[in-house]
């Protein structure tokens, strides 16, 4: 908003406007700036309509600090069918802050030679990885492990093994051979921390975004309307 539309705004402002370019505290209009906006195109610290912009923002296009629409964009809190923002609600909307996850408890490693010498089933770590045949492998220290996996673990096993997942594994010894009963995935920090940049980059983004098309037009509408309530100067 320039200069010279905030002094208008502050020298004749309508505490209630409608119109086709609606000015007021509370304005109604094709595009409508005010405190409260309703409009096809709306600004407002609450603003409604097609478009809409500002603290709190409901539209088919939304952007603001928090933002409600078919295509979102809020800083704190978005809800749309596509969109992003700090925390997310309904929708696919991309959460932009990152939330830490409790780090998993990993059970008490034991080696491949003590399974087999006390008969007891005991956890390894190891790589899931595609063998030769096709089907998922787990590799121990550098070989192969001589195990069978349980039949529900394959579809998942195969899946991490495309992408070479580091897992922890548990052994049991049976009258046919080592086998498999329960695998669990071990996060991967290096994309881990990668992603959470990702987030933390897109954030400011979104936040600069937001200071330059919204908070400076908002900003100056605010004072306008203060500046005409402190002047007597509401209509």
């Amino acid at each position: 908003m320039r200069r010279d539309a905030r002094c208008t705004l502050a020298s004749r402002m309508r505490f209630f406007a409608i119109g086709q370019e609606a000015e007021g505290f509370i304005a109604i209009g094709q595009i409508a700036t005010g405190v409260i906006a309703i409009g096809q195109m709306a600004t407002g610290v609450i603003a409604i309509g097609q478009v809409a912009r500002g603290v709190v923002a409901v539209g088919m296009l939304a952007f603001g600090m928090v933002s409600v629409g078919m295509l979102s964009g809020g800083v704190i809190y978005a809800v749309g069918m596509i969109g992003a923002g700090g925390r997310r609600g309904f929708g696919f909307v991309l959460p932009l802050v990152p939330i830490p996850r409790a780090t998993p408890q990993l059970p008490e490693l034991t080696t491949l030679d003590a399974i087999s010498a006390s008969r007891r089933e005991g956890w390894l770590r190891a790589k899931l990885q595609l063998g030769a045949s096709g089907m998922p492998e787990l590799v121990h220290e550098g070989r192969v492990l001589p195990v069978t996996l349980a039949a529900k673990l394959l579809g998942a096993a195969t899946s991490h093994a495309q992408i070479g997942s580091e897992v922890v594994a548990r052994v049991a010894p049976t009258k046919n051979g080592l086998r498999v009963n329960e695998l669990k995935v071990l996060p991967l920090g290096g994309m881990l921390l990668v992603g959470r940049a990702l987030q933390v980059a897109a954030l400011f983004a979104l936040a600069y975004a937001y200071w330059s098309f919204v908070l400076v037009d908002l900003g100056d509408m605010l004072i306008g309307t203060a500046r005409a309530f402190m002047t007597g100067q509401v209509q």
